[in-house]
């Protein structure tokens, strides 16, 4: 009986050692249409680190399109926020289910990142117009994303002009302006840290959040 119990802690530990979670999935541009090269954001945390992605892949069937984004935690007991971006590129018009999967692996003697299962997802729906339709608004808040590959700060999920406001911890401003949907114009971003930022949309709604660059 001892036994059964001390090996059900072990998996509960376990379990929770490699948890993950997807915090956010966001297509980008919030209104994609033929003419656009579709982004893929997904905003993940994991209770281990490093978190960072080891590599991605997607696969479309219909109107579906599968994201498969793969990670190898490590031991090291932490929340790791990571920021996995994946380009689908373009789509003919309609309407599609986006299945968003995290794969987790394990490494092998080696140091070989492998035997990759699915250990979370989530979906969305999105749809492409022509590229002469008029998109409706988007619904979502606007927020910034760290594009990792191309050390890029991405603003989504709005459709017009942002006031945006970020600046590292010690208060310094990075950029205090407005910027539309897309790459804001940073140059000289930090190798590394937290980032602090405010957003108003043209309605005077008011967010604020944090980015963390790594």
């Amino acid at each position: 009986m001892k036994n059964n119990a001390t090996l059900l802690l072990f998996f509960l530990l376990n379990n929770l050692l490699f948890a993950q979670s997807i915090q956010q999935l966001t297509v980008f541009p919030a209104n994609p249409t033929t003419a656009d090269s579709i982004r893929i954001i997904g905003d993940l945390q994991f209770t281990s680190g490093g978190c960072q992605m080891n590599d991605a892949y997607f696969t479309t069937s219909g109107s579906s399109v599968n994201v498969h984004v793969r990670h190898c935690p490590g031991m090291l007991t932490y929340i790791c926020d990571v920021t996995d971006t994946v380009t689908i590129g373009l789509l003919p018009a309609g309407n599609y289910t986006l299945n968003f999967l995290v794969d987790v692996g394990t490494y092998d003697t080696n140091g070989v990142c492998e035997n990759f299962t699915t250990a979370t997802q989530q979906s969305v729906n999105f749809t492409v117009t022509g590229n002469t339709a008029i998109s409706s608004p988007s619904t979502a808040f606007p927020k910034i994303t760290f594009v990792q590959d191309s050390r890029q700060l991405l603003l989504s999920g709005t459709t017009g002009r942002t006031k945006v406001r970020i600046m590292d911890i010690t208060g310094r401003i990075i950029f205090n302006g407005f910027a539309n949907p897309g790459e804001i114009p940073i140059s000289g971003l930090p190798a590394q840290g937290i980032l602090i930022y405010t957003l108003q949309t043209t309605e005077g709604k008011e967010k604020a959040g944090r980015i963390v660059l790594q």
